[in-house]
């Protein structure tokens, strides 16, 4: 199935204007009103058509849009579309010694020597007295799986000014990134879903037959 509704804009102009012609005994000219009347109705009808088609194409996983999937989805009891995550890593931050307990606060930016991708702290972290290093959970800040395994240093320019700090740098290799699934796979999970439902029945205690003997 591709279109419920299948004639095009002229087709349906000739049918109306012929069938005009038909009724009344006459010919209608390119410019008579009536004609122009037939033309704006046979878009009307176009127009209602294609949402015909787009209703009709929704009720079939084949043909439904990525809005419908998520209907399909949640119908065959399954996890709608996966979207994007960010990647991880650790930064570790380092700083001069000093005798005062300092916060990394939430939201400082770190990038890569070509500054095209950034890496947010995600947790606020304080040196203690003393302290000269510090580990902190850091996120990127656009999902996708581009922003997987950079190895550690990659990320080790501090775009946020922040005293006594000295270095820093990603300890880990980045990761846990993803990119939104596809439509077709999407598609296909759907489909596939049936196959993982059991059609064993409901289950029967071991005793039951003897329980059943019993109490004849």
């Amino acid at each position: 199935m591709d279109n419920l509704f299948v004639e095009s804009t002229d087709e349906i102009i000739k049918l109306m204007t012929d069938e005009f012609e038909s009724l009344r005994g006459e010919v209608l000219m390119e410019s008579d009103a009536r004609k122009m009347l037939i033309r704006a109705t046979a878009l009307g009808i176009i127009l209602a058509g294609n949402k015909l088609n787009s209703a009709a194409r929704n009720r079939f996983l084949k043909y439904c849009d990525e809005s419908t999937l998520d209907l399909f989805a949640e119908d065959k009891g399954i996890d709608i579309r996966y979207q994007a995550k960010t990647s991880l890593t650790t930064m570790k931050f380092t700083r001069i010694k000093t005798d005062t307990i300092q916060a990394i606060p939430y939201g400082v930016r770190i990038t890569n020597t070509n500054k095209t991708i950034i890496f947010t702290i995600i947790e606020t972290k304080s040196f203690g007295i003393g302290e000269t290093v510090l580990e902190v959970s850091a996120e990127c800040t656009v999902a996708g799986s581009f922003a997987n395994d950079f190895v550690p240093g990659t990320f080790n320019i501090l775009l946020d000014t922040i005293p006594y700090i000295s270095a820093v740098t990603n300890t880990t290799k980045t990761n846990g990134g993803s990119d939104i699934e596809d439509v077709e796979a999407y598609r296909e999970r759907i489909r596939i879903a049936p196959e993982s439902y059991s059609c064993a029945g409901q289950r029967v205690p071991m005793n039951f037959g003897l329980n059943l003997l019993k109490a004849q």
